[in-house]
Formats: structure tokens, C-alpha cells, sequence
């Protein structure tokens, strides 16, 4: 079972995914992604950051304490990532998005694009390691 980019998007997400665990087999797995609250760009934009994107997303978790947070619902965690080809894409979506909405001008959005997409190659390995994508994908398994 997968919640692709859809908990971000929900008032009381662990309750949602409670019930999705009330689905799965023993041994089932879950797989979730969402925006990272961690993540570098983040912490270099704070409330510009456009994965924040209110009001449509109300709540980002951090993954571990979500991971945590699941055992009650006897799901453990298989695998955290933030380096699926989903999280990478939205690294680069980041940093040409949250540059580019800083100005109006057609042509200092443009300027911002390409310095966007700079950043993106150049932080990569920083992205990449650590909890510092802007994205990531837990996978959970039922025990």
C-alpha cells in the first residue's frame, strides 16, 4: 500500500495511517512520502520554502519520530530514503521553486531558475546525505 505525497495534505495523518495499517497482511508493507521538515532547503528558506506550499499542506513530520510514532499501529520501520528518484526530483523542484516565487520580475525569475538549478548539482551530495533531502520515502512493514 502507498501514500505518495498525500499525508502532508491531512489533518491528523497518523490516524489515517493507522487505519491503512488495519489493511495490511502481517509482513505487509506501507510506503509513505512526504516533504522533509529537515531538510537543508528548509532550513535555508524557512517559511518560503515552497514544499511548505499553504495552506494545501498542513502538517510535515519528521520521518523518524513518524517511524516511532507508527509502532503503535505494529508498523517498523524498513527503510528510510531520501534518495529515490522521487525525493532527488523534488530536491531540484525545491531550490528552482523556492528561488524563483523570491521575485515578480519575468527576468530575475528566469536568472533565479538557472541559479536554482546550479544549487541543485552543486548541493547534491550534501542532499543526499544525512536527513537533508527534501523529500523522503519510509518504508514500513507490518510486523
Amino acid at each position: 500500500m502507498a501514500l505518495w505525497h498525500v499525508l502532508e495534505h491531512l489533518q491528523d495523518p497518523v490516524r489515517i495511517i493507522g487505519e491503512a495499517s488495519k489493511r495490511l497482511k502481517a509482513n505487509g508493507v506501507l510506503i509513505l512520502a512526504m516533504p522533509n521538515p529537515q531538510s537543508l532547503q528548509f532550513k535555508i528558506f524557512g517559511r518560503r520554502w515552497v514544499h511548505l506550499d499553504s495552506p494545501r499542506h498542513t502538517s510535515l513530520m519528521n520521518p523518524l519520530a513518524l517511524s516511532e510514532a507508527l509502532h503503535k499501529y505494529g508498523l517498523y520501520l524498513d527503510e528510510l530514503t531520501y534518495r529515490d528518484a522521487g525525493s532527488l526530483g523534488w530536491n531540484r523542484f525545491g531550490w528552482v521553486h523556492s528561488l524563483r516565487n523570491l521575485f515578480k520580475n519575468r527576468l530575475l525569475r528566469v536568472v533565479a531558475h538557472c541559479i536554482g538549478r546550479a544549487l541543485e548539482v552543486f548541493l547534491a551530495p550534501l542532499e543526499r546525505s544525512g536527513c537533508r533531502g527534501a523529500a523522503y520515502t519510509l518504508i514500513l512493514r507490518k510486523g
